[in-house]
């Protein structure tokens, strides 16, 4: 039957907060801030309006990045403990991890650091993946202090 192979208008948006996000971090590196914050914006927005909770973690930890290198580090922490929830809450460590870390640099508190240390207990392989490379390093800087 044709139905089976018709789109919808919402089913062509699915990932795109995920785009979006990826487009902000593009623009950020290019310096284009306003562009990275109003990507993160429609991120945000396509992401209430199809109901991808999947994509709100990223998003967070994107925007705190964004709002970190505009020197705005309380709102940024709020961005990671956010990210850092719903990543907990959909059981994607990784990106849990990825938002302590960026929690990390912007506020060193114990609990930060704890926060790190039990993400990057919790891996078994990978160990040498970005993510938690970044994690291992930024542990280990704080041990020479």
């Amino acid at each position: 039957s044709n139905r089976a192979l018709s789109i919808s208008s919402d089913s062509a948006e699915v990932r795109l907060p995920f785009y979006h996000g990826l487009l902000a971090e593009t623009c950020a590196l290019a310096g284009r801030m306003g562009e990275a914050m109003a990507n993160i914006s429609t991120g945000f927005a396509f992401q209430s309006k199809n109901g991808e909770v999947w994509a709100s973690s990223d998003l967070d930890r994107v925007q705190g990045d964004l709002l970190a290198a505009n020197g705005s580090a309380a709102e940024s922490a709020a961005s990671y403990r956010r990210a850092m929830v719903t990543a907990r809450q959909a059981g994607a460590r990784t990106f849990e991890l990825r938002a302590a870390v960026r929690l990390w640099r912007v506020e060193r508190s114990a609990e930060t650091r704890a926060a790190v240390d039990r993400l990057y207990g919790e891996f078994t392989e990978g160990l040498e993946s970005a993510d938690l490379r970044e994690a291992r390093t930024a542990t280990i800087s704080t041990e020479r202090l």
